[in-house]
Parts: structure tokens; sequence; C-alpha cells
């Protein structure tokens, strides 16, 4: 039996906040920020609040994925159907829910969820690993996913380590 590989998942899911707490900082450094790691197995990566310096406070829940893709082959990124609906339903009255791509380790997507109409995104069975993480590799299974153009993106920009 294929068994699980936690250390790797762990690096790679605190890589990957690591990464988009620097570029959240960046896009709001004239703004006060707190940022909450989400455990394992909850729907989204992480919540973040942001405080201007009038006073307002802006709510968001965020889910993080790394993709490695060829944009000029692929200028769509997917998003599993049951991801999404994990994600609605994790999201609280207030809270804006968004999805950050961190693309071949050099570019980000962060897309606002909220004003995405999936009534227009493009739907199909996307065949993926049933478990990425996994010592002696992982079956294949087939999945509902949205594949979200990279244009609907409300920031896109170069990561910078």
């Amino acid at each position: 039996m294929n068994k699980r590989d936690a250390a790797r998942i762990d690096e790679q899911e605190q890589r990957d906040f690591d990464t988009t707490k620097k570029i959240l900082q960046k896009l709001y450094h004239n703004h006060n920020t707190t940022f909450k790691k989400m455990p394992e197995f909850s729907p989204s990566d992480m919540r973040y609040s942001v405080e201007t310096k009038s006073g307002n406070t802006y709510l968001y829940n965020v889910e993080i994925k790394s993709r490695n893709q060829d944009m000029n082959r692929y200028d769509t990124l997917p998003l599993k159907v049951s991801k999404y609906q994990r994600l609605v339903a994790d999201t609280k009255d207030g809270e804006r829910l968004l999805y950050v791509v961190l693309l071949n380790d050099y570019e980000y997507f962060i897309f606002d969820l909220d004003r995405v109409d999936f009534t227009t995104i493009e739907k199909r069975k996307w065949k993926i690993q049933l478990q990425e993480y996994n010592e002696g590799g992982s079956d294949f299974i087939e999945v509902p996913t949205y594949f979200i153009p990279a244009e609907l993106a409300v920031n896109n920009g170069l990561i910078y380590k």
C-alpha cells in the first residue's frame, strides 16, 4: 500500500504559505496585515486580514496551489469543483474567497472567486493523481474541474524570493 509523504506535504504547504504571505505583504505594504496558516486538512490554506489607514478591515479566505504548466499552451488554471464547493462552504460572512496560484516557481495569479461567474467557466473531467505526495506513486482519477482563464486574475506578477 502506498503511504502519504507527510513530511513533503508539510514542507510544500509551508513554502506556499510563506511565498503567498510575502506576495500579499508587498501588495498591501501600506496597511497592517495579519496572516494565519490553517491547519492540515482545512478546506483553505490561509486566512488574512488587511486593516487600512482609514480603519477599514478586510477579511480573506485563501486557497493556495503550486502549479507547473506551460502558459503558452494552457492559458487556464484548474480548480477542482469539489475543492471550490468546500471553500465556499468554509468562507465566513464578510470574507472574500481568493485562489492564489503559484506558477512555475516564478509567477503568481490571484483570483477573487467571488467575482468569477462560474456559469461561464469551462468545466470538464481532469485526470490527476489520487494523492500527489505519495511514497511509491499514486493511482490516477478523473475529477470534475473548472479551468479558470488566467485573464480573470485580479492580480498577477512575478515571485521574488
